[in-house]
């Protein structure tokens, strides 16, 4: 009996922290997906359709791009953004526990225009975000992996996602660069819905 329960106690932690991540992509198109409302002084916001009644959030202003997850508005703070012209694909991959999104993974663009008013793109982005519970948790960007500089830059994101993305804490963590090359991205101002 009493070995039954060591085992038990030793195994016990192994089923209790075993937890199947689950990977789903989904992609919305801005002018096809989203509800837009010109209702910001110097830009536009929109909701999108993201995964199941998680929405995607978007704000849109001199040539950035604010995006935030969730189910509940009220939590999607945009507590800072990438600092340079930015622009997004269409593809999302949420990172999931038990069907609940707690990150997404995004593939952003840094774009420069040059003297001549041509737009080009420096670098490609992956950009992990928190999912909003609708509770405590807020949206916000967790890191960033540079995609031409890492081999596998995918694998980079989802272990930032899985790893860092439930624990984060928007407005006191830091988001980081993980992998080879990055630099500095974020800003501090506080963007409000």
């Amino acid at each position: 009996m009493l070995n039954r329960l060591v085992l038990l106690l030793v195994l016990l932690p192994t089923f209790v922290g075993a937890q199947d991540i689950q990977s789903i992509t989904t992609s919305f198109d801005l002018d096809m997906d989203c509800v837009w409302n010109e209702d910001m002084p110097d830009g536009e916001s929109a909701t999108c359709k993201g995964l199941d009644d998680t929405l995607v959030y978007v704000l849109m202003g001199d040539n950035r791009i604010y995006i935030g997850y969730g189910d509940a508005p009220a939590q999607i703070s945009f507590p800072g953004s990438i600092n340079a012209f930015t622009g997004i694909h269409p593809i999302l991959e949420w990172r999931l526990i038990n069907g609940r999104p707690f990150a997404s993974i995004s593939h952003w663009t840094i774009e420069s225009m040059n003297a001549d008013g041509i737009w080009s793109i420096e670098n490609d982005l992956f950009v992990v975000s928190t999912v909003s519970d609708g509770a405590l948790r807020q949206s916000c960007q967790v890191g960033y992996v540079d995609m031409p500089a890492n081999p596998d830059p995918s694998a980079l994101a989802r272990e930032l996602a899985d790893k860092s993305a439930r624990g984060f804490r928007c407005g006191i963590d830091i988001p980081a660069y993980v992998g080879l090359g990055g630099g500095p991205v974020t800003v501090s101002v506080e963007l409000s819905r």
